[in-house]
Order: structure tokens, then sequence, then C-alpha cells
């Protein structure tokens, strides 16, 4: 028999958010079950019983469950919410949080629950100042205008650095922890994340762990590869396939965006 299944981790991705709805894909992971007979072996396509919960800081209530085909050990589903409070960086807007929370399992595997919390916003990269400016950013399709880039190396990592209205971090040679990232949700800062140099045999990797951690996050504005030298094209259409919301910056903070 096997032990009971394990969730290694819970990601909301927010396809399309508007005033009128939003559209949120859900991927989530379940550590193998270990067999403890010579013979047993555990598959890795199998259907599962899931619920979700959706709660809002407004009293906002959801929830609903499906039975979902797993393979790999991965699921994924996709729910929509009707008239989303929206998460906006500080001076533009409020920075509301939602809650979700997910339960797999079923009667031989046994059940396992996780939780997370996630904003609902959309960040992207659009000429709308005229064909002959440079780009800027779109947040909730209104223009964010980035007066200052605050590098945020590893040394700076203990704390949030001070942030205002009208700036972005940009975090460099090492990935953000949970607690930074956190952090810039609930102040309404956007934060640029650099790729950290790895040995090429880690590289996707490390990226990978970083997309599954940190792209729910309604503070990550993208992702910043422009420094990767011969693996950018590589690294680049890696981020894209994994991540395909957030753009991926070769020049900071606007140009050449993929």
């Amino acid at each position: 028999m096997p032990t009971p299944l394990r969730l290694d981790w819970l990601r909301p991705l927010v396809r399309y958010v508007d005033d009128e709805r939003a559209v949120i894909d859900t991927h989530f992971a379940a550590r193998p079950p270990v067999v403890h007979g010579p013979h047993d072996a555990a598959p890795t396509r199998y259907a599962l019983d899931v619920e979700i919960t959706l709660d809002g800081a407004d009293g906002f209530h959801d929830e609903g469950s499906t039975r979902l085909t797993i393979d790999g050990h991965r699921g994924h589903l996709r729910f929509e919410i009707v008239h989303p409070d929206r998460w906006y960086p500080a001076g533009m807007g409020p920075q509301p949080l939602y809650r979700l929370g997910l339960t797999a399992g079923d009667n031989q595997r046994g059940f396992d629950h996780l939780e997370t919390e996630f904003g609902l916003t959309s960040v992207r990269r659009d000429h709308a100042l005229g064909p002959d400016l440079p780009p800027c950013l779109l947040v909730n399709g209104r223009i964010w205008s980035v007066q200052n880039v605050l590098p945020l190396d590893a040394a700076h990592a203990a704390s949030l650095l001070p942030a205002h209205g009208e700036s972005v971090l940009f975090i460099r040679d090492h990935y953000g922890d949970d607690n930074l990232y956190t952090a810039a949700d609930r102040a309404g800062i956007l934060i640029v994340q650099a790729i950290p140099l790895e040995p090429d045999g880690r590289l996707k990797p490390a990226v990978a762990d970083a997309v599954d951690r940190l792209s729910g996050h309604p503070s990550l504005a993208g992702w910043y590869a422009g420094h990767l030298g011969a693996a950018v094209d590589d690294i680049t259409a890696e981020l894209k396939r994994r991540d395909p919301v957030h753009p991926v910056f070769k020049i900071f903070p606007f140009d050449e965006a993929a």
C-alpha cells in the first residue's frame, strides 16, 4: 500500500482579468506516493477528487469540486471570478488578496490540503504612449510610469527596501524568497526577477522551481534574462513555456521584452 498522498505546492496563475471577470489557472503538484512492496509501482496518471475554496477580504466566498486526471503527479484546473477585486501597485490603487484552498485525494490515497494567497493583476508591455516612444508598462490596462528601478541583491534580501509609487524592485543574483514577495504583494510593490546564473545543468530546473514558486504573486511584473549570454534565447523560451503570462525582459526596464 502507498503512503497517503501529499500536496507539494499550489500555484494560481491569473490568465486574464478585467472589471467583469478573472480567469485563473490553478496548478498543483502531489508528492508521489511511496510504495512498500517490491513489485508495487506508484502510477503517475490517476484520478483524484479535488475541492477548491476561494475567500476575499470583503467577505466573498465561493467553492467547487470536480474529479481531475493527474498526470506526472501534477494537476491543473481553471475557474473564473465574476466582478473581481483587482490588485494595484502602491499609489495606483488597493492591494486586495484572495485566499485559495485546495483539497485533493481519494479514499485509496488519502487527502491533503494546501492554501495560498494571490492577487488579481495584469502587467504587460505596450506602446500606449505612441509608436515612436519607448514602451511602457500597463497595469490592469492603465499606464504605470516607472521613475525608479531599485536593484535588490542577495545582501539586501533580509529586508525589503523602502519603495513608493512609480518604483520597481529589480531582484538580481538570487531568487527572492517567499517573505519578500508576500511583503511586496501586501505593500503594492512591483518586482522584476532576474534569472540568477547557474551551472548549465541547473539553469532550467532552477527556472522551473522559480516559476512554480513565484509566478502566482501579483507583485511579479516579469522576468529578466538579458544577462545570460548564449543561453538567453533558450531560457527565454523556457520561461514563456512555463509562464505564458509574464513578460521576459532582455533589456530592463522596457526594451526587447519577449
